[in-house]
C-alpha cells in the first residue's frame, strides 16, 4: 500500500517525480517512434524530442529529494501503447507516419497540461528553479506540437493526394483543416 501524503511538498514532490518518469518513458517512446518514422523529417523531430524530453527528466529528478516516489502515469503508458499497436496494424509508411504523428501530438498535449498543473503548485511553495523548469517545459512542449504540426502539413498531408484515393475527399478534409 502506498503512503498517503499528508504535506503540500509531498504532493508537489510525488508530481514532480511522477512527470520526471513520465519525461523518460516519453524519450525512450520518441527514440522508437523516430526509428519507426519513414520519413526522414519526422524521425529527426522525434529525435529532437526525445533529447529535450531526456534533459527535463534528468532537471527534475535533480530537484527531488531520493527518497520521493513517482510512477509513470497510466495515461501516458496507455497513449504509447495504443500507438504502437495501431502501428502493427499498418501497412502503409506514409498513414503510419500519420498516426506516430498524432500520437506524438496527444503525448505533448498531456505534457503540457502536466506542467501547467505543477506550475502553481511550485509556486505556492516558492520553489523558483521547479517553476522555471516548468515553464520552460511548457513552452518547449508547444513548440514541440507546432513543429509536429507543421511536419504533418509540408511533410506527410500534402502527399496524400498522390497516395491514393480516399472516400469522399479524406485527405482534402485533412489539408484543410490543419
Amino acid at each position: 500500500m502506498s503512503k498517503k501524503l499528508t504535506y503540500m511538498e509531498d504532493l508537489v514532490g510525488s508530481e514532480i517525480a511522477s512527470l520526471a518518469n513520465d519525461e523518460a518513458l516519453l524519450a525512450k517512446a520518441l527514440e522508437r517512434f523516430s526509428s519507426a518514422a519513414s520519413n526522414q523529417v519526422l524521425s529527426e523531430t522525434f529525435q529532437y524530442m526525445a533529447k529535450e524530453s531526456a534533459h527535463y527528466a534528468e532537471q527534475l529528478a535533480q530537484g527531488l529529494s531520493p527518497k520521493v516516489p513517482g510512477s509513470s502515469r497510466d495515461s501516458v503508458k496507455g497513449i504509447i501503447e495504443e500507438g504502437q499497436k495501431l502501428l502493427k496494424n499498418v501497412g502503409d509508411p506514409l498513414l503510419a507516419a500519420v498516426k506516430l504523428l498524432a500520437v506524438a501530438q496527444r503525448l505533448m498535449g498531456f505534457q503540457v497540461a502536466a506542467y501547467q498543473a505543477a506550475l502553481p503548485l511550485s509556486r505556492i511553495l516558492n520553489r523558483s528553479a521547479l517553476v522555471l523548469v516548468c515553464q520552460a517545459a511548457v513552452e518547449s512542449k508547444t513548440r514541440s506540437v507546432q513543429d509536429l504540426q507543421s511536419v504533418g502539413l509540408h511533410h506527410l498531408y500534402w502527399r496524400a493526394s498522390w497516395w491514393n484515393e480516399e472516400p469522399n475527399g479524406t485527405w482534402e478534409r485533412v489539408k484543410l483543416a490543419l
